[in-house]
């Protein structure tokens, strides 16, 4: 009677072969989880600077170029107003009077985010990055950046003076 099986040695060239094309196709594995998330917040990013210049264009013809309040940017209810500053870009989402509003605070860049993305990445201002997808920080000025809380070199920036966005998607920052 002849019993069959693999021998010690056997065993472990195989442990060595699996070893090595472990090694081998990790940082592959590990390249592609960046790459998504550059491809998530490149994404994201050309939505809300798409949207930026959508409520822009509407803003232009519905206040004539001027300031407004609760302005009626998307659907019937209040959750689609937006207060648009002199430049006519959204700055904001309180459901009261200002003469000029203006983008001044980490809650106004969570509101312009929320209202202007349909089904978007959460967003919150907190520090607590467990809380969101995106952390939305009041820079100075008039401006937001949204840090991507997976990868945080990741971000979009955002200036209600102009309207500019820019998507960074340097990982390696």
């Amino acid at each position: 009677m002849k019993i069959s099986g693999f021998t010690i040695i056997e065993l472990v060239v195989v442990i060595v072969i699996l070893g090595v094309l472990a090694v081998t196709t990790a940082p592959k594995f590990l390249n592609i989880t960046t790459d998504a998330h550059v491809a998530k917040n490149n994404a994201t990013g050309a939505a809300f600077k798409s949207a930026i210049q959508l409520v822009h264009s509407k803003a232009m013809i519905l206040s004539s170029g001027r300031a407004a309040n609760d302005l009626q940017i998307f659907g019937n209810d209040s959750s689609g107003q937006l207060d648009i500053n002199a430049n006519g870009f959204p700055v904001q989402q309180y459901f009261r009077d200002e003469e000029n509003p203006q983008l001044n605070n980490g809650r106004d860049c969570e509101a312009v985010w929320n209202t202007i993305l349909d089904d978007a990445p959460t967003v919150s201002n907190s520090a607590d990055s467990s809380k969101s997808v995106y952390q939305a920080t009041y820079i100075k000025n008039d401006q937001c950046l949204y840090k991507y809380n997976l990868l945080p070199t990741l971000s979009i920036y955002y200036d209600s003076r102009n309207g500019q966005v820019i998507i960074d998607n340097n990982p390696d920052d």
